[in-house]
């Protein structure tokens, strides 16, 4: 139901990078809502550079689609999401 939903009302209005990352962040969430991945991994992933992951992300983060939950870093291991 909820790719459904995305691809009916979401997706259209989403740039090329943005989908990508929304579906490898979906496709990775674990029944509690959450996903942990890095922005290293999404792009590997999804050929992009990290840069672009990470702008993408942030246009996600303020159309509402995703939300951060524990920021990552260096030691403190991938971001977590939801």
């Amino acid at each position: 139901a909820v790719l459904n939903a995305f691809v009916d009302a979401t997706l259209r209005s989403l740039r090329g990078a943005d989908a990508k990352v929304w579906l490898i962040l979906y496709r990775d969430t674990k029944p509690n809502g959450l996903v942990q991945v890095s922005d290293t991994d999404m792009g590997r992933r999804s050929g992009m550079h990290r840069r672009s992951v990470m702008r993408a992300r942030a246009r996600l983060a303020s159309m509402g689609l995703l939300r951060v939950v524990r920021r990552g870093g260096l030691r403190l291991g991938a971001s977590v999401y939801r």
